[in-house]
């Protein structure tokens, strides 16, 4: 990772309703920084019920002008989820020229979502 961008892997919604992520956060951490970028890890208990969530993976540039000049990558999607109690979930994937994803899974790396995929 470089100290100009990151990837970030979050889900951005809950049954339609908005959730805060790390996106939002580490922006709000950044603003006025310029080039500098600290990522603000984030998390949140989630209700031990199935839901439909929304899920994003995005290259995220410090400077947003910066993307325009450099290799960007975005996939995002809803899957059925449905967290089981006292589990840890984590959202990740795979950002890269060609294909990208982005999915839940336990802490222990257990795939419990579909993939959300974007093939170029």
């Amino acid at each position: 990772m470089r100290a100009d961008r990151v990837d970030f892997f979050v889900m951005t919604r809950a049954d339609g309703k908005q959730a805060g992520n790390a996106i939002s956060a580490t922006s709000m951490l950044n603003e006025g920084r310029g080039f500098s970028l600290k990522v603000q890890e984030f998390e949140r208990p989630v209700p031990i019920r199935p839901m439909q969530v929304e899920l994003l993976a995005l290259t995220y540039y410090a400077a947003p002008i910066s993307s325009l000049f450099n290799d960007t990558h975005e996939v995002k999607g809803t899957v059925r989820f449905e967290p089981a109690a006292g589990e840890t979930y984590v959202v990740t994937g795979e950002l890269r020229d060609g294909y990208s994803a982005v999915w839940i899974q336990t802490a222990g790396g257990r795939m419990v979502t579909e993939k959300v995929e974007k093939r170029k």
